[in-house]
């Protein structure tokens, strides 16, 4: 069976993938905070990214509302 269809993409070979944009606020944190050490962000979605940073690379947090629209965020590991 011979299909004839127009070709919609150009497939390309040896494109390099570009590295992500990081937050640096957040991999400076990453480098600098130790076990035991907190910090204080104004929102939920703020402290869930910056924990998903931090697993994603092998560390754990733990967090907890401590106002309104206040996380605060532990190194635990």
């Amino acid at each position: 069976m011979n299909l004839k269809y127009q070709k919609a993409y150009k497939i390309e070979k040896g494109i390099t993938i570009p590295k992500k944009k990081l937050n640096p606020i957040t991999e400076q944190l990453y480098d600098e905070m130790e076990v035991g050490d907190s910090v204080v962000v104004d929102s939920v979605r703020k402290a869930t990214a910056i924990n998903a940073y931090f697993v994603r690379r092998g560390r754990k947090t733990s967090q907890r509302k401590i106002g309104k629209n206040q996380y605060r965020l532990w190194r635990i590991k």
